[in-house]
């Protein structure tokens, strides 16, 4: 059965996906163990901040998970760059000494912006 003769016009058929969006922009940062001192290095990370910030930057939600990856013996960052990606994170901030610039480009194709952490903010 050809789709064409049970849809007729078939050519004329549209099919849109946006993928779900809130309203929030949902930036995470990554902090080494201490919690406190924003994490040098991706894939090594132990906590992550979840901020969900208005359109005026105000911080309207705030989660901490521990990095579900930290354990693993190979592949922490990209691990870590999926859940990004499941958990549509807009933004990442970390301050970095050396970071991959194929990390770099994934996160920047999957339109993930990454910036060093928010300057004076509190935790």
């Amino acid at each position: 059965m050809a789709p064409k003769r049970q849809i007729p016009r078939l050519e004329a058929v549209t099919i849109h996906y946006e993928p779900a969006k809130s309203g929030l922009h949902r930036r995470v940062t990554l902090y080494d163990e201490d919690q406190t001192t924003p994490a040098m290095t991706f894939g090594k990370a132990h906590g992550l901040r979840l901020d969900g910030l208005d359109a005026q930057g105000r911080i309207q939600s705030r989660q901490w998970f521990n990095n579900p990856y930290l354990q693993e013996d190979q592949g922490r960052a990209m691990k870590l760059a999926a859940w990004r990606v499941k958990n549509r994170i807009d933004e990442v901030c970390f301050q970095p000494k050396v970071t991959p610039a194929s990390l770099i480009e994934l996160l920047s194709t999957l339109d993930i912006q990454v910036n060093p952490p928010p300057i004076g903010e509190s935790i």
